[in-house]
């Protein structure tokens, strides 16, 4: 009947989708940890409505227009795949939390 060949994955492009696919698992658990923090900012931290408004205002956007934004240029130019680790290198710059913040001190 069909007696076509399947096309096999080398190692490399293997290894390239375990590692598309490890950063994609790590960006989702951040976007799902970002509204588990808010009560800890909100407590710990001393933020307000504004501020955490702003965190996941952050990450929404971030999630939702630069990450298919990255994608489409990592397809258009093949070179550029790095961009993929580049967006997951360090979330906390991305969520607006500043942990070196000390919450008992006044704020200008």
């Amino acid at each position: 009947m069909f007696n076509q060949r399947v096309p096999v994955m080398t190692r490399t492009e293997r290894n390239r989708l375990a590692f598309l696919t490890s950063t994609h698992v790590v960006d989702d658990l951040y976007q799902g940890a970002v509204p588990a923090l808010l009560p800890f900012l909100a407590i710990e931290r001393h933020y307000s409505y504004a501020g955490l408004t702003g965190i996941t205002l952050a990450a929404t956007f971030l999630a939702s227009v630069v990450q298919p934004g990255f994608g489409a240029l990592t397809d258009k130019y093949r070179n550029l795949g790095w961009l993929v680790a580049a967006g997951l290198r360090d979330p906390r710059s991305t969520a607006g939390v500043d942990e070196t913040r000390d919450p008992g001190a006044s704020t200008p």
